[in-house]
């Protein structure tokens, strides 16, 4: 007979045993936190030297950048018929401050050059971030974090060089395969200042205003608009959804109104407006 003891034991048991496949999975799907800022879409993959495919191995190209970190991507050296690159679209230009990369656990860390390009994705137009220098992975299977020696301005393309797995301290080459789980690019983080800028630069018309105001070009950021009087007093409050609004002021008083620009992080700015009727 199942006794209530023996129940509550399984219970904890399996309970621990949950927690710990939980912790061992945990540290490699976590990024490095960053004061930079995550680019998160429109990046592409567009060239792979090589793809480890298989009856039982999909290891394709697209799976480097695919925000899953239990998939991955192998290449081998043995089969690049020229460099063993990897050519990334970034989708947009970026001021590009850092990257983030995962790989399997090894003994012995997987080795690349990172280079960039303001152009196009031809040899020439990429620049060696680091000087020719190897970067090397992490051995226990987390991200590891790059900064930057600078922060790289208009990137649209990355490239990596591939060198298999090397000897840590003597760079010799111990394996020619090549694991990426996923890479994180991470662009320069505005400044509160020039978020405000960016909030605040909406067209403002007529000046004065008088039965309405109008409000052109509202920056995307911006989510809320709210009007107070010189007081404080909130008079006008409305969730934008489009770049241009009108709002009804025909019923507000003569004088000097402020007008707040306020984004999802509660990020705001604001202009003076004046009311003459």
């Amino acid at each position: 007979m199942i006794t209530l003891k023996f129940l509550k034991q399984t219970k904890n048991y399996l309970g621990t045993l949950v927690f710990l496949l939980a912790f061992n999975g945990f540290s490699q799907e976590v990024p490095v936190t960053s004061t930079n800022t995550e680019i998160t879409t429109g990046i592409t993959v567009e060239f792979a030297f090589d793809e480890e495919k298989s009856d039982t191995k999909n290891n394709v190209k697209e799976r480097i950048t695919d925000n899953d970190p239990d998939t991955d991507w192998a290449g081998n050296l043995g089969n690049a018929t020229g460099e063993a690159s990897i050519i990334i679209n970034l989708g947009a230009a970026y001021n590009l401050a850092e990257f983030q990369y995962l790989t399997v656990a090894k003994s012995d860390p997987y080795a690349f050059q990172f280079l960039v390009s303001t152009t196009g994705k031809e040899a020439a137009d990429f620049t060696d971030v680091f000087n020719g220098a190897k970067q090397q992975s992490n051995l226990d299977g987390t991200y590891k974090q790059f900064i930057l020696p600078s922060v790289q301005t208009g990137v649209t393309y990355v490239k990596l060089i591939c060198f298999g797995r090397i000897n840590a301290t003597t760079e010799a080459n111990t394996s020619a395969w090549n694991t990426i789980s996923e890479i994180k690019f991470y662009k320069e983080a505005s400044t509160a200042s020039t978020i405000s800028n960016e909030l605040s630069k909406a067209s403002m018309y007529p000046i004065p205003a008088n039965q309405h105001l109008n409000l052109k070009n509202i920056n995307e950021r911006v989510n809320k608009i709210e009007i107070f009087n010189v007081l404080g007093k909130m008079l006008i409050s409305r969730k934008i959804e489009n770049s241009n609004q009108t709002f009804d002021t025909s019923k507000l008083a003569n004088g000097m109104y402020l007008v707040k620009f306020s984004d999802k992080y509660n990020v705001s700015a604001s202009k003076m407006i004046l009311i003459q009727h």
